[in-house]
């Protein structure tokens, strides 16, 4: 049985399914119950989801059993039916594939293989956590011995960021068994793990375990997966095979979900890319659907042929991805239903920045570490060159960082600059909330932008457990309870806040009504002010501009300015909430890679002096830290 895969693998690309977990969302399964006990509780809405990917032209199914081991059941109480769970989904993936291949002319299908799919545990190894790595093994063994009585063919260990832990799951899988072995790491945008190590670092420690394929996943979309598998192969040699499976993008918290968007077409770009970095499985991992995995073999099969049109990779990725979508703008928000925006005062805050004019506000993320220095410098460079506030990020894309307080309170002693803390629901109950609200008021901070929160998952710590007590909108009627003198359990606070409370907004949003329909909740809860998205598209811009105007609320146009081709296509069809109009897109193909940031700034510059006419702000966000870019932006300004 194994020599039938590494023949496999030998004699082409085999393609793996997609996400398993956003297919069961879509089809109605709460977030946050536990997906793999739907192989005994409702197996046909298992069973749907896999004959869909073998339909879509899947070589691989992954069986439903990605957190199907004893460590990560207990949380749900289902640790003692392991077996029975994991023998359940490889069947229920065996049954999925002979029905495919009896489908076919004459039963003439070609086989498909059936990989039972072994995630990380979900609780940190000792000396952070409990469990010693030999106790871990054991888990893993376990669950490897469970999916094989089940009749897998092979086993696929994904998702992992620690190596400890990875080389645990390959030891206790090949005491389990003998079939062949897929291990898969996770890399984020900076090409390290979430717990820091590089795909060079992960290759010397897993090699000598021998695993049949190494590999990458999860993580985020193809444009930075790309990368770590060529890190990858740099570090393995022509000698391993390797397998891919990236995220469909960016991953966000919407509606109590989390979801990961790009176009299949987009996806299936970087097909010629991942092929020529040495894969031989690929395939899907969050957001991806059928959908994707029918683009992605239709691509990796074309190339296989010799038909070199589809064949384009990702450095020229196809121009017919689409531009922006079509915003509905027709319905109106019923009279009843149009709050004003809460006085409140604009003793020093943003709000009397607004009052007196144009602000300008630039993103800020606080350092990795206790070292601020290098922030101070270049906030009061920023401060130097017209900068009215800059807005601290917390924790952004969930990886760990300084707390926004403390850089907050630094900066506004010692630059003497207006801050605006970003403050989010994702790691703090609503003790923790109302806590560090009031140590920030006392602090001197006077501006807070409520925000959702990546969730950990896709972060450098994704063991921590989530929160999300509240949503954003619930976050600020939380800091409007405290700027009235109560917290939220009705009991009075010796001094009342007094916060400018601002909320982010999509003006590109594909349903724009939903979108107002949110800020129209937020603003009833006590926002303030509005910071934007990045806005690419001035069209988009002004339709949601003339619908706001209705709340009273002062909004800031978000503007990043592009930097290549790549980050242009990256935004647009990885990042949820961004669309780069085809225009611009084109127009950064156009030019020479070297003249591309150039060509970038001139676009943030045009887009400026469009909204300029429309906003009450400008919300700059430069790319990795690029403040050097700001005033040549700014110089678009007409009322400085």
């Amino acid at each position: 049985m194994k020599a039938d895969f590494i023949e496999a693998l030998a004699s082409g690309v085999l393609i793996c399914d997609g996400a398993m977990g956003t297919q069961l969302y879509e089809r109605g399964v709460p977030y946050g119950r536990c997906l793999d006990i739907l192989n005994i509780e409702n197996p046909n809405l298992v069973l749907g989801v896999h004959l869909d990917y073998a339909s879509a032209g899947a070589d691989i199914l992954e069986t439903n059993t990605y957190g199907a081991n004893r460590a990560k059941l207990a949380v749900f109480g289902y640790e003692d039916r392991v077996a029975e769970i994991n023998m359940a989904g490889a069947r229920l993936a065996r049954r999925a594939a002979e029905e495919h291949a009896a489908a076919g002319p004459d039963g003439a299908r070609r086989r498909l293989f059936v990989a039972g799919a072994i995630g990380p545990l979900g609780v940190p190894l000792a000396p952070y956590g409990t469990l010693t790595p030999e106790e871990a093994s054991k888990y893993f063994e376990e669950q490897a011995k469970a999916l094989v009585d089940g009749g897998v063919d092979l086993i696929i260990i994904e998702t992992f960021s620690d190596v400890k832990e990875a080389k645990a799951a390959i030891e206790g899988v090949k005491r389990a068994t003998g079939l062949p072995v897929i291990v898969q790491m996770t890399f984020m945008g900076d090409g390290l793990t979430p717990s820091g190590v590089s795909p060079s670092s992960a290759a010397r420690e897993l090699l000598p375990l021998n695993p049949d394929v190494m590999g990458v996943n999860c993580g985020s979309g193809p444009y930075d997966v790309l990368s770590a598998a060529r890190r990858l192969r740099e570090a393995c040699g022509d000698g391993v095979p390797l397998s891919v499976q990236p995220n469909a993008g960016v991953s966000r918290f919407l509606d109590g979900r989390v979801v990961c968007s790009s176009s299949p077409e987009y996806f299936a770009s970087f097909a010629g890319d991942f092929i020529a970095a040495g894969a031989r499985v690929v395939g899907g991992c969050c957001g991806t659907t059928p959908s994707h995995i029918r683009a992605l073999a239709r691509a990796i099969r074309s190339i296989e042929a010799g038909d070199g049109a589809l064949d384009r990779g990702a450095e020229t990725i196809s121009r017919e991805v689409t531009g922006s979508i079509a915003l509905t703008a027709t319905a109106t928000i019923p009279p009843s239903a149009r709050p004003q925006a809460k006085p409140v005062s604009t003793s020093n805050n943003i709000l009397s920045r607004i009052s007196d004019g144009f602000v300008v506000v630039v993103e800020v993320d606080p350092p990795k570490g206790t070292g601020f220095s290098q922030v101070l410098s270049a906030v009061r460079y920023l401060k130097e060159h017209g900068v009215h506030a800059v807005s601290i990020a917390d924790n952004p894309m969930a990886r760990m960082r300084m707390s926004p307080v403390a850089l907050g309170h630094i900066l506004q002693e010692r630059v003497g600059i207006e801050a605006i803390l970003h403050l989010t629901c994702r790691d703090r109950n609503l003790l923790g909330l109302q806590s560090d609200l009031i140590g920030a008021w006392a602090l001197g901070i006077r501006n807070v932008l409520a925000l959702t929160g990546d969730p950990p998952a896709r972060g450098d710590h994704p063991d921590a457990a989530p929160v999300f007590d509240v949503t954003s909108t619930g976050l600020i009627r939380m800091i409007a309870s405290l700027n009235r003198g109560v917290d939220m359990s009705g009991n009075r606070l010796s001094e009342s806040t007094g916060f400018a409370v601002g909320a982010a907004a999509n003006p590109s949003a594909e349903d724009l009504d939903a979108e107002l329909r949110r800020l129209c909740e937020k603003v009833e809860a006590g926002e303030n002010f509005v910071l934007t998205q990045p806005v690419y598209d001035v069209a988009s811009f002004e339709r949601f501009r003339n619908r706001a105007e209705e709340f009273g609320v002062p909004v800031i146009a978000g503007i990043m300015p592009l930097k290549s081709l790549r980050h242009a296509e990256y935004l647009h069809n990885e990042v949820p909430g961004i669309t780069v109009p085809e225009r611009y897109r084109r127009r950064m193909a156009s030019v020479p890679r070297e003249s591309a940031a150039a060509e970038g700034i001139r676009i943030a510059r045009e887009i400026l002096k469009e909204v300029e006419k429309m906003a009450e702000g400008v919300y700059l966000m430069p790319p990795l830290g690029s403040y050097d870019v700001v005033p040549e932006i700014l110089e678009a300004l007409d009322r400085r």
